[in-house]
C-alpha cells in the first residue's frame, strides 16, 4: 500500500515485478527484461522496491558506462566500496566478482544488477550481453539481472548460433492515458496550493499539451514552470483560488505560446516570449543571444579551425600548426615586423579556404587523435546550416569546395575558451 501511494497507477507493475524478484524465482531465472516507453516509471518502480529487497542491489547506467571497463568497475565498485583496482576484460571480471562476493556477500544472499538502457550494451561489445546472461553460471552464485530497455525487446536481438539460452520477460508499460497522467501529476501538489486548484491547473495543462506531448517528465516540468503564472492573479489579490475562469483567462495565451518550447528545457514559455520580443525590436538584441554557441566539442574545434583558416595567411600554417617547423626564416621575421604596415585581416573580413586546409588545422589543434569519419564531415554541413560557415557558390571549383567563417571574434573567443584553446596565440593579427 505504501508503494502504491509513492507510485500511483503502477500497482499492477509493482505486483508483477515483486513476484519475479522472489528469492525462489531469482535462483531459476538469470535475467528479466522490462520494456516500456521513456518516462513510464520503469526505474522508479525498481528504485522504490530497493529498500524492501533483502539482497544487494547494483545500478548500472549503460549511457554513463559506455566501455566494458567502466561497466565492470561500476559493478565491482558498488559491491565493494573499497575496490580500487583495474578490470578491463571478462575473465578478470568474473574472477574479481567471485572474490568480491565471497568477502562482502557470503553464500546466503543474492545480487540484483539493474541495467538501465541495456540496449546500449550491444554497442559496447558483441559478447557483452551473452556474458552477463551466463553470469550466474560463471560465478556459481545467484546473480539476477534486470534489463531495462526503451525499445522493443525484439530489437535487442541475438544471433542464432549464440551459446546461451534466451530467457526474457517482457513487461509492457502502456502509454499513460489522461486519467493516469492527471492522478500522477496531482501527486506533486505543492503544500501551499489547495489540491482542487492544482488539479484544475493540471486539467488545463493536459487539455493544451496532451496532443503534442505525453511524456510525464516533460509535463511535470511544464507544470512546474507555469504554475506561478497561473496563480499570478491570486498573488496580486485580483482573484481567489476558486475563480477558475479568471485564472484560465490569465494562463491561456501563455500556455499556447509555451507550446513552441515543448522539450526545450533551457527556456520557459515566458522567457521564450521575452526573447521573441527582443528579437523583433532590434537586430542587435538578436545577435546578442548568439554570443554563446552551443555545439558539440569536435564541432567547436572545426569552427575554430575554420576561423583560423579564414583570417590567417595560408603560408603561416606551417609555422603555427606544424611541430618542429624549424627556425623562423628571415623573410617571415620581416613579414611579422612589417605587419603593422598592411591592413589587418580582421578589417578585410574572412577569406574563403579549401576544405583540406581546414581539416589539416583541425587535426593539428585537437589534443587527442581523431579518426576521420563521415560524422566529422557531416558537422561541416551542420555549421553551414546554422549560418556559422558560408559555402562558396562558385560553379567552376576544380580544386574542391571552399568555405569561410562567419562568426565574430568575440564569439570564437567564447567557443575557444569553452574547450580550453588559446586562439589568440594562433591569430596572425595578434602576434
Amino acid at each position: 500500500m505504501e508503494l502504491e501511494n509513492l507510485l500511483p497507477c503502477r500497482s499492477k507493475q509493482i505486483d508483477l515485478i515483486c513476484a519475479y524478484l522472489d528469492e525462489v524465482v531469482v535462483c531459476f531465472l538469470p535475467s528479466m527484461f522490462v520494456y516500456g516507453l521513456p518516462a513510464t516509471g520503469k526505474s522508479s518502480v525498481i528504485k522504490c522496491l530497493v529498500p524492501y529487497l533483502k539482497h544487494r542491489y547494483i545500478n548500472v547506467n549503460c549511457i554513463e558506462c559506455y566501455t566494458p571497463r567502466l561497466i565492470y568497475e561500476c559493478i565491482l565498485g558498488q559491491l565493494d566500496p573499497s575496490f580500487s583496482g583495474r578490470c578491463d576484460n571478462p575473465s578478470k571480471f568474473v574472477d574479481m566478482l567471485k572474490e568480491t562476493i565471497i568477502t562482502t556477500c557470503g553464500s546466503d544472499h543474492s545480487i540484483y544488477i539493474h541495467f538501465e538502457k541495456c540496449e546500449r550494451l550491444r554497442e559496447v561489445h558483441p559478447l557483452m550481453l551473452p556474458m552477463f546472461l551466463k553470469l550466474q553460471e560463471l560465478v556459481n552464485f545467484c546473480v539476477f539481472l534486470i534489463h531495462f530497455v526503451d525499445v522493443v525487446v525484439g530489437v535487442v536481438s541475438y544471433k542464432k548460433n549464440c551459446f546461451f539460452e534466451k530467457i526474457k520477460l517482457k513487461q509492457k508499460n502502456q502509454k499513460t492515458n489522461i486519467d493516469e497522467l492527471l492522478k500522477i501529476l496531482c501527486h506533486d501538489t505543492p503544500a501551499n496550493v489547495p489540491h482542487s486548484t492544482y488539479e484544475n491547473f493540471i486539467n488545463l495543462l493536459l487539455d493544451v499539451f496532451h496532443m503534442v506531448c505525453r511524456n510525464l517528465t516533460e509535463l511535470r516540468y511544464l507544470a512546474h514552470v507555469n504554475l506561478d503564472k497561473y496563480l499570478e492573479p491570486v498573488h496580486k489579490g485580483e482573484a481567489n483560488y476558486g475563480d477558475t475562469v479568471k485564472l484560465w483567462k490569465n494562463i491561456e495565451p501563455h500556455l499556447k505560446r509555451a507550446m513552441q518550447t515543448v522539450f526545450l528545457r533551457e527556456v520557459s514559455g515566458e522567457q521564450w516570449m521575452k526573447m521573441q520580443q527582443l528579437s523583433s525590436e532590434s537586430t542587435s538584441a538578436s545577435s546578442s543571444t548568439r554570443s554563446t554557441i552551443e555545439i558539440p566539442v569536435y564541432t567547436k574545434y572545426l569552427l575554430i579551425a575554420a576561423y583560423l583558416a579564414s583570417y590567417n595567411p595560408a603560408k603561416l600554417d606551417k609555422r603555427f600548426f606544424m611541430k618542429n617547423a624549424g627556425k623562423t626564416s628571415k623573410r617571415l621575421k620581416n613579414a611579422i615586423k612589417k605587419k603593422e604596415e598592411r591592413t589587418s585581416c580582421h578589417l578585410l573580413g574572412p577569406k574563403f579556404f579549401p576544405l583540406d586546409r581546414m581539416m589539416a588545422i583541425f587535426y593539428s589543434i585537437v589534443e587527442e587523435k581523431v579518426v576521420p569519419t563521415a560524422n566529422t564531415f557531416s558537422q561541416i554541413s551542420s555549421l553551414v546550416s546554422l549560418g556559422l560557415l558560408s559555402q562558396s557558390s562558385m560553379v567552376d571549383q576544380l580544386d574542391g569546395q571552399k568555405y569561410k567563417c562567419l562568426v565574430t571574434l568575440e564569439q570564437i573567443k567564447s567557443v575557444a575558451k569553452s574547450v580550453g584553446f588559446e586562439i589568440m596565440r594562433y591569430l596572425y593579427d595578434f602576434i
